[in-house]
């Protein structure tokens, strides 16, 4: 074969597999993704997480500049480069940590690094790769034979959002006119926000971009070292749309339900309440409101036939008893003082009669626990609802709604509830949405959650600390590993 340097062009897949070169063992569908962008001036791939998508950029944008010398000459005198684009600065350095590993390990090319900052490295005869996040500065003015957008489906900054993507492209895409049909593009991601990868990805697949090439792949196609076992367990612990669009690199557009109802349906029992003998290490989730909103708590504990299993006890509410138009209204201390008392009351009857912890958000905690404290219950916690802490806890949740390991009572608003519950796919992770309406806050489906996040919490051998009352509070967001995830699969080498 060619070697480092010639002026014969070095195959992509040869050079990739060439133990003097980068010595990589690639699958199938690897091998034809860099097929493809040999053969074309633009391509699009689609490619489902832990796909080697950035390492197989890293190796595309290496013998680009190292193993094409016949792109020296027609690029001039002038400084060639390939320029990366990434979402975000730790992205953008991954590629740039492959291409210089790539160089430390090959016999060929060992020596031709000259430099290397935080963000570019040079090589010899001119050649310059530049990473950086798509907050940065757009590179301008240069020579380029090989443009490099990174998981361009969740492109976005603080300005402009998801449409950044679109300005970088259309500024970087000039860079490649004097290598003409020689000079290539490279545009990878998951789906995501981003409409304009849409939107390219659609235009290769349909021929209306000349000389582009569309690629779709799934992660177990990609990478066959993911175990099964880990992709069944994330298709449960991600919902099925968001699993086909981390995973299986399906366009699954908007927002979309967290919980299927026909999966809920499987899990609601005969039962309208339980007894405390039936459980054991009960909690009470409770979500507060003594104002205007309604305010609800949740009784969860394990079954003392099988402690694998929860059961869901008791559901209990106060809903306001005035008008919309009265609760817009301010209320007086006396009125908020007797709403008070009543809510916690029922919320320490319950704690009592269950032997239960309760566990409870940052809203009002300070009432709550001092309120609590003062009816005779101590063992109190908080969380704060956190973005990330919401979206595990309802992960939480779901992950036991699908395996069958959680069961409901006959409550019909506490179902409707978590049927409302929404799951939206921002920068390439999936978070939940809790919609809100003037009668309900969903506040049942979260007292849920939160006593099913401190269960699972305990069950990890990791519990969340007290907020006492006589000193400072502690926010708990442990994350449930079992649940959520099997440890992340090791790039491909």
């Amino acid at each position: 074969m060619a070697t480092a340097l010639t002026a014969s062009p070095v195959g992509l897949v040869e050079a990739a597999e060439d133990p003097r070169l980068f010595g990589l063992k690639l699958s199938e569908r690897q091998r034809d993704l860099l097929a493809t962008i040999e053969a074309n001036h633009t391509v699009v791939a689609c490619c489902g997480r832990q796909s080697g998508k950035t390492l197989l950029c890293a190796v595309t944008a290496t013998a680009n500049l190292l193993l094409r010398a016949d792109l020296d000459e027609q690029a001039g005198r002038s400084a060639r480069h390939v320029v990366s684009i990434a979402n975000a600065r730790d992205q953008a350095s991954i590629l740039l940590a492959f291409v210089a590993e790539f160089c430390q390990r090959s016999v060929l090319l060992r020596k031709r690094i000259v430099s290397q900052a935080a963000d570019r490295i040079v090589f010899t005869g001119g050649r310059v790769l530049v990473a950086a996040p798509c907050q940065d500065r757009l590179v301008r003015g240069v020579r380029s034979s090989l443009i490099v957008l990174d998981e361009a489906g969740h492109f976005v900054n603080a300005t402009e959002g998801p449409r950044v993507g679109e300005r970088i492209y259309a500024a970087l895409r000039p860079s490649l006119v004097t290598l003409g049909e020689q000079g290539k593009a490279l545009i990878v991601s998951t789906p995501g926000e981003a409409e304009f990868f849409t939107r390219l990805h659609v235009q290769a697949a349909a021929g209306e971009l000349p000389g582009a090439a569309a690629f779709s792949a799934r992660t177990e196609a990609m990478n066959p070292k993911v175990d099964p076992s880990f992709l069944a367990g994330e298709r449960i612990a991600l919902g099925e749309a968001d699993y086909l669009r981390e995973y299986e690199g399906q366009f699954v557009a908007g927002a979309s339900a967290f919980l299927d109802a026909e999966d809920l349906a499987q899990v609601v029992g005969r039962y309208a309440e339980l007894h405390p003998d039936d459980v054991s290490e009960a909690v009470v989730g409770f979500d507060p409101a003594f104002a205007g909103d309604p305010a609800a708590a949740v009784v969860v504990g394990r079954s003392r036939a099988d402690r694998k299993r929860l059961l869901v006890c008791r559901v209990e509410r106060w809903a306001p008893k005035r008008s919309r138009a009265q609760r817009r209204a301010a209320k007086t201390a006396a009125e908020v003082e007797a709403v008070r008392d009543v809510v916690l009351d029922g919320v320490a009857d319950l704690a009592r009669a269950y032997r239960a912890v309760v566990v409870t958000d940052q809203h009002l905690s300070r009432t709550v626990v001092d309120g609590l404290r003062e009816r005779g219950v101590e063992r109190v916690h908080v969380q704060a609802w956190t973005g990330k802490l919401l979206t595990q806890a309802f992960t939480a949740l779901r992950a036991r709604v699908i395996a069958n390991t959680i069961e409901l009572p006959r409550d019909d608003t506490l179902v409707t509830e978590l049927t409302k519950i929404r799951s939206r796919s921002r920068g390439g992770s999936s978070t939940v949405e809790i919609p809100r309406s003037a009668s309900s806050h969903l506040d049942s489906a979260l007292a849920l959650a939160a006593a099913v996040l401190r269960i699972e919490a305990k069950t990890s051998g990791r519990p969340a600390r007290t907020l006492s009352s006589f000193g400072p509070g502690f926010i708990s967001e442990r994350v449930v590993e079992e649940i959520l995830s099997r440890p992340p699969v090791m790039g491909m080498r």
